[in-house]
C-alpha cells in the first residue's frame, strides 16, 4: 500500500513538471534570463530617465529658495545669486547660479573670514573670489579661487535640500 502512495505521489509530480514546462529546460536559467532582461530594461530605462532629470535640472536655474548643504558649508539660493555659511566665513554670489549644459559653474563673489578679535565700528572685510564647479541632478561640488593665490580650496560637496553641517567659530 505504502508503494502505490509513493509512486502515486511520484507520478503527480511527474504530471506537474510537465505540465508548467520545467521538464524542457533548465529552470534556473529560464529564470536567470529573463531576470536579466528585466533587469537591462529597467537600467537603460533609469539611465534615459536619470539622463533627462539632470539634463533639465542643468538647464534651469536652482529655485529661489533652494538650500544646498554639506560638510562645513551650507548655499541658500536667493534672487539673482546666493548666500554661503562655512564654518568660520560667510560669502556671497551676486548673479545668477546658471549652469552650462553639462553643469559646470564659475561665478564671482565674495568671502569674508569669521572669528577672531574684530572692531565693533569696523565692517568684515571680505576678498573676491569665484566659485568654481558643477551640478549633477541633486548634488553639487564646488571649490573657492581665491584672486592671491593659486591653489583653489578642496572641494565641498552639497546636496539639494540638506542644511549642512557647520561648526561656527563664534
Amino acid at each position: 500500500m505504502m508503494f502505490v502512495v509513493k509512486t502515486s505521489l511520484f507520478l503527480l509530480f511527474l504530471l506537474v513538471l510537465s505540465h508548467d514546462g520545467s521538464c524542457k529546460q533548465n529552470p534556473k536559467s529560464e529564470t536567470a534570463n529573463r531576470n536579466a532582461n528585466v533587469s537591462a530594461n529597467k537600467t537603460d530605462s533609469n539611465i534615459k530617465t536619470d539622463k533627462m532629470r539632470t539634463d533639465d535640472l542643468q538647464k534651469q536655474e536652482p529655485a529661489s529658495d533652494d538650500t544646498w548643504g554639506g560638510n562645513h558649508v551650507r548655499l541658500t539660493m536667493k534672487p539673482n545669486g546666493a548666500e554661503l555659511e562655512f564654518d568660520c566665513a560667510h560669502g556671497e554670489i551676486n548673479q545668477s547660479l546658471k549652469a552650462d549644459s553639462e553643469g559646470h559653474f564659475d561665478l564671482e563673489g565674495t568671502f569674508v573670514r569669521e572669528g577672531g578679535p574684530v572692531r565693533v565700528d569696523e565692517p568684515a572685510k571680505g576678498q573676491q573670489v569665484r566659485y568654481v564647479g558643477q551640478i549633477s541632478g541633486n548634488a553639487m561640488s564646488f571649490q573657492i579661487h581665491f584672486q592671491n593665490s593659486k591653489e583653489p580650496t578642496e572641494p565641498f560637496k552639497l546636496t539639494r535640500g540638506s542644511s549642512g553641517r557647520l561648526w561656527k567659530c563664534r
